[in-house]
């Protein structure tokens, strides 16, 4: 994929804990050969390389959750600044986690000419509870700069207790003890309506989908088709790269300014800001109109 390639689709695939998502992104990396966004890892490179100060990382969520302003800062870097790998398909694994993030992520997708389908997987309470309290994780296969990898590792045929692919012991995640994992599921439900609900505000494309009844594999090619519609969707205010002159209506405008409600415009993409404070002005920019419009 050319480095200038457009970005056509973000397909943001949620769940609670247990239900896969880790597994149905990275199968979809391998096959389909699409960017795959996890927020935790391209947080560790943003405090690595200094691109955030780390006072925008303190948290005071008794889970260790960033604050959404964190969020969008980080979002803003990966695709407005465009310090994320690009792609025309981004799967956003385990995000937006708020309605809030929901917001950021559209602001992102209208400055970056994309749309946004979101895919939600589910299972019962009881498979999840199982896969939690079984899988593994690899801390030599995933070097993890805060000490807590976080894809499940396969376990050695002969030796469940080790890596098949470094022989090296397994260990649980700190966040599949159970009553973590009852926190995180708690969290989880109670913010889905939210979620669901922005997502139909702005008409996002939204599936879900019962991994208990559903391998990685056809979740996989349901993505690629599911993406490959989203894309052909995508909003006709935002297709133009050059400056088209046009009278448009209230409902065509994503978050119009007030002042320009009822006036001429013209059909071109934002320029992508350029620096951290200009990120974070960016997305906040239109947010209360972007919540009333919805």
């Amino acid at each position: 994929m050319p480095k200038d390639a457009s970005l056509a689709t973000f397909i943001a695939l949620i769940g609670p804990p247990g239900v896969g998502k880790s597994t149905v992104s990275a199968y979809i990396q391998k096959t389909l050969g699409v960017g795959v966004f996890r927020l935790r890892d391209f947080a560790q490179v943003c405090r690595a390389a200094g691109w955030i100060s780390e006072d925008e990382f303190a948290t005071s969520d008794h889970l260790g959750w960033f604050s959404n302003d964190t969020v969008k800062a980080l979002i803003g870097h990966a695709f407005l600044r465009e310090q994320f790998p690009q792609s025309r398909i981004i799967v956003c694994e385990n995000f937006p986690g708020t309605p809030e993030q929901v917001h950021s992520l559209r602001r992102v997708a209208q400055l970056r000419a994309a749309q946004i389908s979101i895919i939600e997987l589910d299972a019962d309470e009881d498979a999840l509870r199982t896969r939690v309290s079984t899988r593994r994780v690899c801390g030599t296969c995933e070097p993890d700069l805060g000490g807590e990898p976080h894809r499940p590792a396969r376990p050695d045929p002969a030796d469940a207790g080790r890596c098949e692919r470094c022989h090296q012991p397994l260990t649980q995640r700190r966040s599949d003890t159970a009553r973590t994992f009852t926190l995180r599921l708690s969290r989880y439900r109670r913010r889905l309506p939210g979620i669901r609900a922005a997502a139909a505000s702005f008409g996002m494309p939204y599936q879900r989908i019962d991994t208990s009844k559903t391998t990685a594999a056809q979740i996989g090619e349901f993505v690629a088709l599911f993406s490959r519609a989203a894309a052909t969707e995508r909003s006709e205010l935002w297709q133009p790269r050059a400056c088209v002159k046009r009278r448009v209506t209230p409902a065509q405008m994503p978050a119009p300014e007030p002042s320009t409600r009822h006036e001429e415009l013209h059909d071109c993409r934002p320029p992508r800001p350029t620096s951290h404070s200009a990120v974070l002005s960016f997305l906040a920019r239109d947010e209360q109109l972007s919540r009333d419009d919805g």
